[in-house]
């Protein structure tokens, strides 16, 4: 049997296929730095599996995907949940007993409020004790117990019957004799 003769033309294919092979691992590995950006990337090519958790920041997602910072404002038609309870005895002749409603956001506008003693729903607090809501603007504040509670009334932290404020409103209940516990649920939904 006779040997196949080596040729140039042998020589140079071989040394072409290992060249062609070869570069595209050297392509690979010497990409020079920040040099792959939007343009090169497909549209849903990356994905949360193909993200190393803990790599990105805040300012790296878009406008209301995270949650705000505790003491910054709520968004827009977001929501605000949270109970509320206090007793005590009044001090007599017409004083009151209260407790404070603190959002744990800042309103963007002066809510509202609405009040619900029997914990159910009225005209602009569609929820009840259990489920508060809230039409948007508005406080609502939901009794879920009573005791010995005469009157009531909502308040702005600053002594203004009937308003609210930014940063919460204030229950306030008159009652007696004895012992007067009020206890409950609110909802405010921002404009």
């Amino acid at each position: 049997m006779k040997r196949p003769r080596l040729t140039y033309a042998n020589v140079l294919s071989t040394a072409a296929l290992f060249v062609a092979l070869g570069g595209t691992g050297y392509a690979i590995t010497t990409l020079p730095a920040n040099s792959v950006g939007t343009l090169q990337i497909k549209a849903g090519a990356v994905n949360s599996a193909k993200v190393k958790n803990g790599s990105l920041l805040g300012k790296d997602l878009k406008a209301g995907v995270l949650p705000p910072k505790p003491g910054g404002v709520l968004p827009s038609h977001g929501t605000m949940r949270g109970a509320y309870g206090f007793s005590g005895a009044p001090g007599g002749g017409g004083s009151f007993l209260s407790g404070v409603i603190s959002f744990p956001l800042k309103a963007p506008t002066v809510p509202i409020p609405e009040l619900s003693t029997t914990g159910g729903s009225t005209a602009h607090c569609p929820g009840t004790a259990a489920d508060p809501k809230a039409a948007a603007g508005y406080v609502c504040v939901y009794r879920g117990y009573g005791l010995q509670v005469t009157s009531t009334f909502l308040d702005n932290l600053s002594g203004n019957r009937n308003k609210a404020s930014q940063f919460g409103v204030l229950v306030e209940d008159s009652g007696g004799p004895g012992i007067v516990a009020d206890s409950g649920t609110w909802a405010y939904t921002a404009p």
